[in-house]
């Protein structure tokens, strides 16, 4: 999409529309015709199903922690969207090359995608609750994202590879999205009973929400912090989000550990389809 998007936007100078309108006109079209046909793909009817526990056992410390660190990597993930090509352009990238580094970071959460699936499917580690190290893999996610922040960001002072800084920072942006995208899903359906789908769908479609609700947030804020304090200034701020979302996850899984045994009778395995529903969600938003 992204490469798409520079292709178009070059080819728009051509154009009545021209170069700036021409890729909106383009991807506004393409929803126009994917709804009808999504809309006469669905069946006739759904069958709904019943709730084993009601809706208010589906509020809990946990899965409260697991939201906000939903929401926040959704506004780190979105909020380079508006100004990463204006620090990429003085370093001599072409608008096409650009395209390409956005894709490049997609990729990169491709590739890193499945592996968090690998990781989020096995079982129970030893001594260590399955849902606490659902939350651990969120933390190193964290971590490779205020890694990234910090080569685009304060790293980007140092004399030096600027271009190389910024490439590096590519497959970091994409493992770490993959890393807090990923596991969040399942981490966010802990302890539903496994025939409470009407409990998981309440769960997906909050999850879909919060992630929307903070790439809404994101681009909004970055913007904002960057007419006031500039890039770097703004990626340091990404990089706090992140450290903060870090500890509390890492508390909250540490209070996992010691509150509830390894093996807790309303966990269940984790569904194929889990992983699948992240990646779509993700390669839809994440640029």
């Amino acid at each position: 999409i992204s490469v798409l998007a520079g292709l178009l936007f070059s080819v728009g100078a051509d154009t009545a529309v021209g170069s700036f309108a021409f890729p909106g006109l383009v991807f506004g079209t393409m929803p126009a015709i994917a709804v009808p046909l999504a809309v006469w793909c669905l069946p006739a009817r759904a069958q709904a199903a019943e709730g084993l526990g009601g809706w208010r056992h589906l509020f809990t410390r946990a899965r409260g922690t697991t939201a906000a660190s939903l929401a926040a990597s959704a506004v780190v993930c979105e909020a380079l969207n508006p100004i990463l090509a204006r620090q990429l352009l003085p370093l001599g990238f072409s608008i096409p090359q650009v395209g390409l580094y956005f894709a490049a970071i997609c990729f990169s959460y491709t590739l890193a995608a499945p592996v968090c699936g690998f990781l989020v499917d096995r079982g129970q580690s030893e001594g260590r609750s399955e849902y606490s190290r659902l939350k651990l893999l969120m933390v190193y996610g964290w971590a490779m994202s205020m890694g990234a922040h910090a080569l685009l960001g304060p790293l980007s002072l140092a004399a030096g590879a600027p271009v190389a800084r910024s490439l590096l920072a590519v497959p970091l942006l994409g493992a770490s999205a993959a890393l807090l995208i990923v596991p969040s899903l399942p981490d966010m359906q802990e302890g539903l009973h496994p025939d409470d789908e009407t409990g998981r769908a309440t769960v997906c479609a909050a999850w879909n929400g919060i992630y929307s609700f903070g790439s809404a947030l994101g681009p909004l804020l970055s913007s904002s912090l960057f007419a006031s304090i500039g890039f770097c200034g703004t990626c340091t701020c990404l990089m706090a989000i992140g450290a903060t979302a870090a500890v509390m996850l890492g508390a909250r899984a540490r209070n996992d550990d010691t509150s509830r045994p390894a093996s807790n009778a309303l966990t269940t395995t984790l569904q194929p389809d889990t992983v699948q529903v992240c990646a779509q969600h993700l390669l839809t938003h994440i640029l």
